[in-house]
């Protein structure tokens, strides 16, 4: 009996040494997929997917809480944005000559190339035929006509909730970076069509993610298994989206993707941990077709530093900061952040987002383009432009703070 038992084991011990030498021998240059498109080769399930938007307790209960993406298809054709958004509507448009939008020259995304400024109707007239590729809060001239989804008109989730809203415009072809959020993503296609490839996040080490686990480097027009091993035995989630319809896409579910064709999306993010804690019962019963973004506010959590700043304060504050010497691009990181929390986020490297928003604090200050900003054109900012100030520093301290959750997140993995 004994002896029967050491052979028996004996023999588990062999194959458990034949499939790791298997494995380790393996060729993966010959498995489906290696140097093709992300996305290529491996098993894929398709998405849940309803025709228009699900009640907020369903949405809630049954995507958002069970952390499951969702296709709404049509959902938002018979909103005006989605009657309106033509190029000749948005030229119509009387536009402060002023404002900008940030524009990136690839539409290949890639994390370590900065965005331009250029005004609204300069990017319409060069985008058709050229690589540029509008990644923008929705501009303030534009919230009435995108219609709230109905699944999220929650006032909960308006009080303290919502994060930001970003407007994706280009002619096609763009390919975003594999990434996560480290919000809940509601994104509408009024344009075009997209399609996205998910890895569920407790697949999360087949994909190698940089920069405290944000985005991956991996070329997703050639994905290399020899590099990248884990890729070979990866399975996907698949989701192709029309103009019309709406995609949920869960917080920190990994995804990559692709536009065609003149392409106009706006997405809507909102905190994680308010979404876990809502209570669906308690948003509307009936969709209101008329609830807008120009009605509803992105607000900061109490908790995140300097949110209880009003228009003299901001003012004092820069003007202090102004006594000596003018301020550049660099400085103003340091001044908005603190010097120890632009030193972390630098150390962290975690991706152009918070930067740009900087960037953008910066440009409404430097009134004569110079690179720099002086006492004197600080102290001739308008009312409106110390307006728009504080919605981007608010925007930006949304950002710190999911950035921060994030990152929490993935070390206590």
């Amino acid at each position: 009996m004994h002896r029967c038992l050491c052979r028996r084991i004996s023999m588990v011990v062999f194959l458990l040494d034949f499939v790791s030498f298997a494995r380790t021998t393996r060729d993966l240059t010959l498995e489906p997929g290696h140097l093709q498109r992300f996305g290529s080769g491996r098993p894929t399930s398709p998405v849940d997917e309803m025709e228009g938007f699900p009640s907020p307790e369903v949405f809630f209960r049954n995507y958002v809480q069970a952390s499951r993406p969702l296709k709404m298809k049509g959902a938002v054709r018979e909103t005006p944005a989605f009657r309106l958004w033509t190029d000749d509507y948005f030229m119509s448009l009387d536009i402060d000559p002023n404002s900008t939008v940030l524009v990136e020259s690839a539409k290949k995304e890639n994390r370590t190339r900065p965005p331009r400024h250029v005004h609204f109707k300069q990017f319409l007239q060069t985008y058709n035929h050229s690589d540029n590729y509008m990644v923008q809060d929705v501009p303030v001239y534009l919230r009435k006509d995108v219609v709230i989804p109905c699944s999220i008109q929650c006032a909960d989730l308006f009080d303290k909730g919502l994060v930001a809203t970003v407007m994706w415009f280009s002619s096609g072809g763009t390919k975003s970076v594999i990434h996560t959020d480290a919000v809940d993503n509601l994104n509408c296609i009024y344009r075009g069509n997209k399609e996205l490839f998910f890895v569920d996040p407790k697949h999360k080490e087949k994909i190698v993610l940089k920069e405290n686990g944000t985005y991956s480097d991996i070329d997703v027009d050639k994905m290399d298994y020899t590099k990248y091993p884990e890729l070979a035995d990866i399975e996907y989630h698949h989701v192709n989206i029309s103009a019309g319809d709406c995609i949920y896409i869960p917080y920190l579910w990994i995804h990559q993707v692709r536009s065609y064709g003149s392409n106009l999306a706006v997405n809507i993010w909102w905190n994680h941990e308010e979404g876990l804690k809502l209570d669906p019962q308690k948003c509307q019963d009936e969709c209101d077709p008329n609830l807008n973004l120009s009605v509803v506010n992105f607000e900061i959590d109490d908790e995140v530093p300097n949110n209880d700043k009003n228009e003299d304060d901001w003012k004092t504050y820069f003007l202090d900061f102004l006594k000596e010497e003018d301020v550049t691009l660099e400085d103003m990181a340091e001044l908005v952040l603190g010097d120890a929390l632009a030193a972390e986020l630098k150390a962290m490297k975690v991706g152009k987002g918070y930067l740009d928003m900087i960037h953008k604090i910066f440009n409404l200050f430097d009134a004569n383009k110079d690179e720099k900003i002086t006492k004197s054109e600080v102290e001739g900012i308008s009312e409106k432009i110390w307006l728009r100030c504080e919605e981007l520093m608010n925007d930006l301290n949304l950002l710190i703070e999911a950035i921060e959750k994030s990152t929490k997140f993935h070390e206590e993995l």
